[in-house]
């Protein structure tokens, strides 16, 4: 056989199951649109949002809502800096903070303010101990504490429940009308359980942090085009349909 000819066969060959695996493990990314189509905006300030931690899920926002690479992300430190120092209007009532920094935004030419709440943000562990009976010969306990006299069996099971929830409220307002353009809430959540410390956990820490960046993920997606992940043979529509 000559070397070409066996080329040719290795390169058919690898090709054949190349294509092969490429039926099950293929993946490929599709741009898709924004959930909600805000015609005209083209920068958008994010600020802070009320509530615990309200600080880190603006910057959680803005952070995506830069990567999404779609709309101008405005520096929202002045309209912060504008809200601290004029808590009362020059008559001495007093001005909501929204107003405040819609008054500033709009003074800066922005199209669109990104506001909210943080509703939930916790992460809490419960822990239990679990006992178990028996009878008869042998060692029958199941748990991670076990005891036997005259027959009788016992064992301990610690479990360990591990769950945290991230709710956030949004909405985008144009500063010139105050219209609100855009609104939801959003939640995401983590449940998670350790039997007699048997296997992992993510901390606590990682649980919120990563409840938020889901939240953050889906905020964008409503108001800005992102890539949906679709695997080989699946169709657009499925793939782009939430949960």
């Amino acid at each position: 056989m000559s070397p070409v000819s066996s080329c040719a066969k290795l390169a058919l060959l690898l090709c054949g199951v190349a294509l092969t695996g490429c039926q099950h493990l293929c993946r490929y990314q599709v741009l898709t649109p924004a959930e909600v189509p805000l015609p005209g905006v083209k920068s958008v300030a994010v600020v802070d949002f009320g509530g615990d931690h309200g600080e880190s899920v603006a910057a959680a926002v803005s952070a995506r809502l830069w990567n999404a690479d779609f709309h101008t992300v405005v520096d929202s430190s002045h309209f912060e800096s504008v809200r601290t120092a004029s808590l009362t209007a020059p008559d001495g009532t007093d001005v909501q903070n929204a107003d405040i920094i819609l008054a500033a935004a709009r003074e800066a030419g922005v199209d669109g303010v990104l506001m909210g709440e943080v509703i939930d943000y916790r992460c809490e562990d419960e822990r239990f101990t679990s006992t178990h009976f028996g009878f008869g010969q042998g060692n029958e306990g199941i748990g991670r504490y076990h005891a036997s006299a005259m027959g009788v069996h016992f064992s301990a099971e610690e479990t360990l429940i591990r769950e945290g929830t991230v709710t956030i409220a949004y909405r985008l307002v144009d500063p010139v009308t105050n219209e609100v353009l855009a609104s939801d809430r959003v939640s995401h959540s983590f449940e998670g359980k350790l039997v007699n410390n048997s296997g992992t956990l993510p901390s606590q820490g990682e649980v919120l942090d990563n409840l938020l960046n889901e939240c953050a993920s889906e905020i964008v997606a409503d108001l800005a085009p992102h890539d949906v992940d679709v695997e080989a043979g699946q169709s657009w529509a499925a793939a782009n349909t939430r949960n």
